[in-house]
């Protein structure tokens, strides 16, 4: 059987709600393999992840900027 793939996306912004480009954002499963994308000029992102849990990030780069991190995703 073949596994169910489901789409990770969306936009990242800052407080007063602008977008933010260049983000990269990545997907890690159990096994450690690694699924990443960067954000466009309008901070939006899109991952096709297989159906599983996953460690996701989001690190602008930038010192003023918090690197986010989410243990587990389903």
């Amino acid at each position: 059987f073949g596994q169910n793939q489901v789409i990770l996306s969306g936009v990242v912004i800052d407080e007063s709600k602008a977008a933010i480009p260049n983000t990269i954002i990545t997907a890690t499963d159990k096994k450690g393999n690694q699924l990443k994308t960067v954000t466009d000029q309008n901070g939006f992102y899109e991952l096709a992840l297989t159906d599983g849990i996953y460690k996701i990030e989001a690190d602008t780069n930038n010192p003023g900027f918090e690197k986010l991190i989410i243990e587990e995703f389903n």
